[in-house]
């Protein structure tokens, strides 16, 4: 585990940060799914020295309690079109940046139907429902910047009340 200084920040250009875009034409349970594999693929993918790189620190609460491996590095959120998806996972394969995409052909049925329908299915006609990357902000600046933060549309019906 790597320990931070109390105060110390790392939020240079050149510092490593994580980036997951997901499909914002999807609902929000599709897309909570498709982030949560991506993000447990990338985790379990990753060699020791890219481990170390995620500063993973233990939290430890008031009580004692400990909350283990929760990282350091800023973890932004965005969302974005199927189609830019699809290039930023071009781009980051490209640039040889680590990265995780999570498809439609990933859904519904047992894991051996998904890994059939995604071994069927050539990568044009993937429709991507996450992206999760790792490269320091100048790297994935030019990747993401289009894109927006991801939030959910709220009800305006539901806000009146």
């Amino acid at each position: 585990m790597v320990e931070l200084k109390e105060g110390e920040e790392m939020m240079e250009d050149d510092q490593r940060r994580v980036v997951l875009v997901v499909n914002k034409t999807i609902g929000l349970g599709p897309a909570m799914n498709a982030a949560a594999h991506a993000a447990l693929g990338f985790g379990a993918s990753r060699e020791l020295a890219d481990r170390l790189e995620l500063n993973l620190l233990d939290y430890m609460d008031g009580s004692g309690g400990i909350h283990p491996h929760i990282s350091a590095l800023s973890l932004v959120v965005l969302q974005a079109r199927p189609a830019q998806l699809q290039k930023l996972r071009d781009c980051a394969m490209a640039e040889g940046l680590p990265c995780v995409s999570f498809t439609d052909t990933m859904t519904k049925g047992t894991y051996l139907d998904q890994l059939e329908r995604t071994r069927r299915t050539l990568p044009d006609q993937l429709v991507y429902y996450a992206v999760l990357v790792l490269g320091t902000r100048l790297q994935l600046d030019p990747l993401t910047r289009r894109f927006s933060l991801f939030g959910v549309q709220k009800d305006p019906a539901a806000m009146l009340s």
